[in-house]
Parts: structure tokens; sequence; C-alpha cells
């Protein structure tokens, strides 16, 4: 009960609630760049579309758009939190936003790999449990439809929130950024520690298992509030833009262990620390284009198919045509996700499941 009323007491600073819950459009349009960066990983490991050697320093490094989803979900719920709220509210909110759209594409890839007259075993059903990631090994947390991993650890940080949010809320400003400082370097030590590689324990531990990858999380909320206090450095878009591309450029020439997610978290912040002071005063205009704003908010169903598409187009063209087509084709099959389960069944299901309609704030 007591920690029920510490989050509904929140206040942050002096802005007004008008400023703090104003939509950061541009921020949805970045999904979308994140979601493209994953899709080009995917490409590298499965078709032979760009030169091997190229391929290898420029688009196997897609998995670092996971890492920018972790940061923006922490950055956006806090953004988009308002003191009245309650857990209750939150979790349902968050099931309505998530789960329908996350269910169907799993049930999409069940019915692919039943056509291809495969199995499906425990391990696949388990993966509607949204638990997978909890399990440290490959066949679980990528079972049935591989990129649900991520998924389950969103899970785990919207178990947290509630409880997170008031702790970091009431830390001084040098205490907040004490800890950023520890959310970006520890990955770093912890690959440098480990150096995992994929298939072992230690690359579950740095790279699925829920807890260590809610260090991005918890910096993209120290983000979101030093954002609202006035407290962040100002940095202008396209010098941000550019510490971005070099942080994700980097990231195709270091050992894959600080690829994962030491490389290029540190520039991901400060991108969307740019971008989200810029949509507050002076609004960069090709944030704002309607198209670039939809694929945004696609970019989650985009996100949950482009695998499935990618393996459907291999399993009946050649590597190279399915390589092109994937991009097509994923926002075709995206865009009926989004647009006829995720939309309407969430905005369905949220009253029912948070006690309360209200409207959705790039969360």
């Amino acid at each position: 009960m007591q920690r029920t009323a510490a989050w509904s007491r929140i206040r942050f600073g002096a802005m007004a609630e008008a400023v703090k819950r104003k939509r950061l459009d541009a921020l949805t349009s970045l999904r979308w760049f994140a979601a493209f960066a994953v899709l080009l990983r995917h490409i590298w490991g499965r078709t032979r579309l760009v030169p091997a050697g190229v391929a290898h320093h420029f688009l196997r490094q897609g998995v670092v758009g996971v890492s920018f989803f972790f940061i923006l979900s922490g950055f956006v719920l806090t953004w988009s939190h308002v003191a009245n709220d309650s857990p209750r509210s939150f979790y349902g909110r968050r099931i309505a936003r998530i789960y329908p759209a996350y269910a169907v594409a799993a049930l999409a890839t069940a019915v692919f790999i039943l056509s291809k007259h495969l199995h499906i075993g425990f391990r696949d059903i388990f993966t509607f449990t949204l638990l997978q990631a909890w399990i440290p090994d490959g066949k679980y947390h990528f079972a049935l439809n591989s990129v649900s991993w991520s998924l389950s650890v969103e899970l785990f940080f919207y178990v947290a929130f509630p409880f997170l949010l008031p702790l970091l809320t009431r830390l001084p400003l040098n205490a907040r950024r004490i800890v950023m400082a520890a959310c970006v370097v520890i990955p770093l030590l912890i690959a440098l520690g480990l150096r995992p590689h994929e298939g072992e324990t230690s690359y579950w531990f740095m790279y699925v298992f829920p807890p260590v990858r809610m260090l991005e999380f918890v910096a993209g909320i120290l983000l979101a509030l030093e954002v609202r206090d006035g407290t962040w450095p100002r940095v202008d878009v396209l010098p941000a833009v550019a510490v971005a591309l070099v942080g994700y450029v980097a990231a195709g020439f270091v050992p894959e262990p600080l690829m994962w997610t030491a490389t290029a978290s540190l520039p991901f912040i400060i991108l969307i620390g740019a971008v989200a002071q810029s949509d507050l005063d002076r609004p960069v205009r090709v944030l704002h284009f309607r198209a670039l704003v939809w694929l945004g908010e696609a970019s989650y169903a985009f996100y949950l198919v482009h695998l499935t598409v990618l393996a459907f187009l291999l399993d009946h063209l050649g590597s190279k045509t399915a390589g092109l087509l994937a991009l097509p084709a994923g926002l075709v099959a995206a865009a009926l996700l989004h647009e006829l389960i995720e939309t309407p069944f969430e905005r369905r299901l949220r009253p029912r499941l948070s006690g309360t309609a209200r409207p959705r704030v790039n969360s």
C-alpha cells in the first residue's frame, strides 16, 4: 500500500504538466530506424545480398537497435507517466499495448513452421508466457519467433517500473548521473570480463538476462527525468545524429561482446536526449513527416514479423531476392498486424485491463 502511495505522489520539478505530457513524435519516428537496423542484422545473417566484408562491418551490428528500444522504453514510460497513475492501470495498459500483436505474430510463425511439416514443441508454446528470457538456453529464449526474447525482457521492465520510478525520482541530480554512468559502464565491464560467445551461458547473461538489460532501461528513465527537469545538457540534433551514427558504425568494428550492448548505448542516450529537447521547442521537421511517424508507430509490428517474413521469402525465393524483398514484404505484413490487430485490440482492451481510457503518449 505504501509503495502504491509513493508511486502516485511522484512530481517532476516545476514544469507544467501539459509540457511534460507533450507527444514527442520525433522519438516515435526514430523507432523505425532501430527496427530497420535489426532487419539489416538478419539480412546479414541469412542472405548474400551484400558482400561479406561490407555486411560484417555495417550490418551485423543491427543488434544495437534492441539497445535503442530498451533505452527509449525507459524514457517514454517516464515521460508519459502521470501523478495519479496506479500500478494496476499501468500494467493493464502495457499488456493491451504489447500482447495482442505479440500473440498473433507468434501464431503466424507457428503456422509457418507447421506448414513446413516441422514440430512445434513445449519450448515454442512457452514463448506465449513471455518468460523465455529467464531461461539460459537458446532453445528456449530464441524459440519460435526468436526476436520475441526482447519482449520477455520488456515485460520485466514493466513489472519493475512502478517501483523503480519512485526510487530514481528521489535521487539528487549527482546521484542520478552516477547511476546513469554505471548503466553505461557496467555492460562494458561485463563484456570485457566475460568475453562471451554466442551460445554460451555468459552470452545469455550479458545479452538476454533481463536484470542486465535493465541497465539500458534505467538509463532511459534517468534521461527522461533530466530532460523534464531541464538539467540535461543541450546538444543539437545534427551533432547527436552524427554521434549515434559513429556509435553504430564503431559497433561493427569492435569485438562482438562489445558490439552487443556496450558500444552504442551512450551515443543513443545522447541522440534520444537531443531529439526530445528539440521536440519541446525546435522540432526537426523531417522527423515529423506523417509517413515516418507512421513507420515508427508500426515499428513494433514490423519488429515482430520481419524475421518470419524473411524466413518465408528464403523458403520460396533465392537468397538475394529474399533480401531485396524483405523490407517491402515486411512492411506489408507489419501494416496488416498494426492496423488490424495492434491498434484496434489495444483500443478495446486498454479500458478493460487498466480501468482507464487515458490516451497514449508515445507509449
